[in-house]
């Protein structure tokens, strides 16, 4: 379903008109498509990456990266996503699992070419 991860948002994102399609064709106006366009990230998406966090931070890095796993799927699209799969990423590494962190990785750079990861 493609509503799904706009659930987390108040509104979903409103369709541009036609003078916002001739603008976005000339390259005069962006979409608004990118997740970096809602910066917002519910108070509970919030509270579970704090809590993935602080499993990493107090050295449970398996259960870190389960967590980070389950929140980069569930908040697919978000501005979270980007922040859950580099934790995931650094819980593998920490695990020495460094196939499964260098592929991690890879999806960061593949999904957020201009990561703040880099």
């Amino acid at each position: 379903d493609d509503t799904d991860h706009y659930a987390a948002f108040d509104e979903p994102p409103k369709q541009p008109t036609a003078w916002d399609k001739v603008l976005i064709a000339g390259g005069f106006k962006k979409k608004n498509d990118s997740p970096y366009m809602r910066p917002v990230v519910p108070p509970e998406a919030q509270k579970a990456y704090d809590d993935a966090k602080r499993l990493y931070d107090g050295g449970q890095y398996a259960e870190a990266e389960k967590a980070a796993h389950a929140l980069a799927k569930k908040w697919r699209d978000t501005v979270l996503e980007e922040d859950a799969l580099f934790l995931e990423a650094e819980s593998q590494f920490a695990q020495k699992r460094y196939s499964h962190a260098q592929d991690t990785y890879g999806e960061i750079f593949e999904r957020f070419p201009s990561t703040r990861y880099m």
